[in-house]
């Protein structure tokens, strides 16, 4: 999809047969619609699913992201709703909501170099996971992610606090780090600090 096209559609479609892409079998189509230009103020993006199955888990839902123009400090600013279920093969379910806002902070000047992006992100999720119990997920501190360490998407967020919910348990509090491009993490649980690399 062309940014400064009108607005126009993109189908991928795998077919009606399992084809190995990116390490998972696929089958079925993902279709993204676009209202306008992405850089344009209000500018829906929606990618949904149809007959779309991943390691024969068939994906439904949508992703929507909408341009909510600049931002107090100048930035362009974008809103992101994520709301997916996961059919599994043994009949169990997993689905997943989100909402989030995502500032673009450094090289929207320059759109066509991903490598100079930075985003702040923000916002919460929450869903059940495939043995029907509920979980959450809370950014506490805005995330930073430097597509500059875009090599490894893990370690992209570079800085930020995330609070995970799980169903039965202790809060997880995941901290990214202090800004530096790598996969070093601290996971607290219980007042007791773990070390992590992604």
């Amino acid at each position: 999809m062309d940014n400064f096209a009108t607005p126009d559609t993109v189908i991928i479609d795998f077919g009606s047969s399992n084809i190995f892409c990116f390490g998972k079998l696929r089958r079925g189509k993902i279709i993204g619609i676009r209202t306008a230009p992405y850089l344009q103020s209000t500018s829906t993006t929606t990618i949904s699913f149809e007959d779309y199955y991943v390691n024969n888990h068939k994906v439904d839902g949508s992703i929507t992201v909408t341009n909510n123009g600049v931002n107090s400090d100048g930035n362009l600013t974008f809103g992101i709703s994520k709301d997916i279920e996961i059919s599994l093969t043994n009949g169990n379910e997993i689905s997943w909501t989100a909402n989030r806002t995502r500032e673009w902070v450094a090289g929207a000047n320059t759109p066509w170099n991903i490598a100079d992006d930075i985003y702040i992100i923000e916002g919460t999720s929450s869903g059940n996971h495939s043995s029907g119990g509920s979980f959450g997920v809370i950014i506490s501190t805005p995330i930073v992610f430097n597509m500059s360490c875009w090599s490894d998407w893990a370690c992209a967020r570079v800085s930020g606090v995330t609070q995970v919910l799980p169903p039965n348990g202790n809060t997880r509090t995941i901290d990214y780090g202090d800004g530096t491009c790598n996969c070093n993490r601290t996971n607290t649980v219980n007042d007791i600090t773990y070390n992590v690399t992604f």
